[in-house]
Order: structure tokens, then C-alpha cells, then sequence
């Protein structure tokens, strides 16, 4: 399958992944202590990067991921870079995990709960995300 797991995405809802990673943020090398509204737009531009370039590895990514952050996502938005790497590679990690939701984010100090993984809440919104999605991450 394109991304390495037997589940190849083209949608992702993205408001029970936020759900997953508002609780599971805390306890990821990555997290600075700032709020998790700080990550929401890094978060949303990975999970657009993903479905954008999956069955590629992420280590051919680094350079026009970089580039691409650094272009389109505000400067007072962004996360510094090697924080958005580790959160690009967990979100990867992730999203690649075969079923999806059982994977332990890369960087995490503990595993969350197998079941931690958010059902889809009534009335969530679940849209493609892909090459004219930049809209997803600058707005909210």
C-alpha cells in the first residue's frame, strides 16, 4: 500500500486526531510546554504533508518540508524546526502504524493507552487534505 501499512489514506479527520494529540502532547519530547493550541497549524500542515507525499519516506521530505513550512505557515506560527521535525516524524509514525491508532507517537516518554485513540465524535468533520489545502493550517 502507498504508505507502507495496509491502510492508505486520502481523508483524515482531523478533529479526532487533534483529540488524540491534545492528550498524548504532553508526554512527547517534543513539547516545549507551550499550549497545545500553539501546535494545532503544525499539526494540520503534517497531516496535509502526509497524505500529500505518503509512500514516500519521510527522510527524502526534510528539505521541502522545511521549505514548505518555512514559505507558507506565519513565522509567529511555526514551531522551530526541530520540533516540527519530531512532530512531522510522530505524526508519520502514526498514521503508517498498521492498524492505525495503536502506534506510540515518536518521542513519547510513555505509550498512551492502546484505546486512547479518540472515536470519531458525532457531527466531526473529515475532509481530504492535499496540495490545495494550505487554507487548513493558516485559518484556524
Amino acid at each position: 500500500m502507498p504508505n507502507g501499512s495496509n491502510h492508505p489514506r486520502s481523508a483524515i479527520d482531523v478533529e479526532a486526531e487533534l483529540a488524540y494529540w491534545m492528550r498524548a502532547l504532553p508526554e512527547c519530547d517534543f513539547h516545549d510546554g507551550e499550549p497545545f493550541s500553539r501546535y494545532v497549524k503544525s499539526f494540520k500542515f503534517a497531516y496535509d504533508a502526509f497524505v500529500q507525499h505518503q509512500g514516500r519516506p519521510l527522510d527524502e521530505l526534510w528539505v521541502a518540508l522545511e521549505e514548505r513550512y518555512k514559505t507558507r505557515m506565519p513565522e509567529g506560527d511555526r514551531l522551530p524546526w526541530p520540533s516540527m521535525k519530531h512532530l512531522l516524524q510522530a505524526v508519520w509514525n502514526k498514521l503508517d502504524a498498521s492498524p492505525p491508532g495503536n502506534a506510540t507517537p515518536a518521542g513519547s516518554r510513555r505509550s498512551p493507552e492502546t484505546n486512547d485513540r479518540p472515536s470519531r465524535a458525532s457531527g466531526a468533520v473529515v475532509f481530504g487534505i492535499g496540495p490545495g489545502s494550505t487554507q487548513e493550517y493558516r485559518d484556524t
